[in-house]
């Protein structure tokens, strides 16, 4: 509609305009969301992208990076209470649903040996120190995007489940 303004005929529609205004700051409030998410590290490598599934307490607990990148490395680190009291085998199985989704690049330290099941593959450590907690470390890249859905456990013993979201 237009109307005059100093002997200028100006074209305007306040409606428009307002929905408009409207339309700008909720595009702004979304893009402000976006950059402080990611501060926070919900698209990987902040402090909302790390998580703990399971407790050493109970007998087992994998670190792991919640939110990641196909292709960017991070690792899976597991902690169990203590290593056996007679110094022999700790034995940790992966499910190979979620292994086959990734590369291991490293393990520490390294198994002695790999058993390869129908649905995991059974790492097998020495356990020169016993009684004191250990740690494995497994350095791992992702392979695809998506949500994979990972299971681990030591054999006969206590088990964790745990979802990774990684995008492209």
């Amino acid at each position: 509609m237009a109307s005059r303004a100093g002997g200028l005929e100006i074209d305007e529609d306040i409606e428009r305009e307002r929905r408009h205004w409207l339309y700008e700051r909720i595009v702004w409030s979304l893009m402000a969301l976006v950059v402080v998410a990611e501060i926070l590290g919900a698209f990987g490598g902040g402090v909302l992208s790390r998580a703990t599934a399971g407790s050493p307490e109970r007998g087992l607990a994998v670190e792991y990076s919640r939110v990641w990148r196909k292709n960017a490395p991070t690792d899976l680190r597991f902690r169990m209470p203590r290593a056996p009291a007679d110094g022999g085998e700790l034995t940790l199985w992966i499910a190979r649903r979620y292994l086959d989704k990734l590369d291991v690049d490293e393990i520490t330290p390294e198994p002695e040996r790999v058993e390869v099941g129908a649905d995991r593959l059974t790492y097998v450590f020495n356990a020169h120190e016993p009684g004191i907690p250990a740690e494995i470390l497994f350095e791992i890249e992702p392979q695809t995007w998506g949500r994979l859905h990972a299971a681990a456990g030591l054999e006969g013993g206590a088990q964790v489940a745990f979802t990774q979201t990684i995008f492209p």
